[in-house]
């Protein structure tokens, strides 16, 4: 498992960072969306007026303990490491996009939490282009 860890681990990272943000949108005193009096209704609806519902830390907890499991037990039977990869794109690429329709919404700028989540969009996107070239590499070495 130790081998594990240090072959994995920006995919450790990138779990622990899901599994943050879930226990910060489970224990956030306010809310996603704070309610202001000046704001139309329209500008909420969707999935970002969601973001408040108790499951959605569920799901990104259980996205980031899946990731977790997948990078600690290095995991490949039924594709098990690409599903983690589609997930954390989905996840960061959807949270970055929340962040910005937020963000635009209350101070009309982007903050913090969108270029956090957008980074690590990037880095989600470039760690799995470099696992798949490396396993083309070594699938070409062997001979196969």
């Amino acid at each position: 498992m130790i081998n594990n860890i240090f072959k994995n681990l920006s995919w450790l990272v990138t779990s622990l960072e899901a599994v943050s943000i879930s226990v910060w949108f489970e224990f956030s005193q306010a809310g996603f969306i704070p309610f202001y009096s000046h704001f139309p209704p329209r500008a909420f609806n969707g999935f970002l007026i969601r973001m408040d519902d108790p499951y959605i830390p569920l799901i990104i907890g259980l996205i980031g303990m899946f990731g977790l499991i997948v990078s600690l037990w290095d995991l490949h039977t039924w594709n098990a490491d690409t599903i983690r990869n589609g997930l954390f794109t989905f996840l960061y690429l959807f949270s970055t996009i929340l962040f910005a329709f937020h963000e635009l919404g209350i101070d009309e700028h982007i903050g913090a939490m969108t270029l956090l989540c957008g980074i690590t969009t990037i880095r989600v996107v470039l760690q799995w282009i470099k696992d798949s070239l490396i396993e083309r590499k070594l699938i070409e070495q062997l001979g196969r």
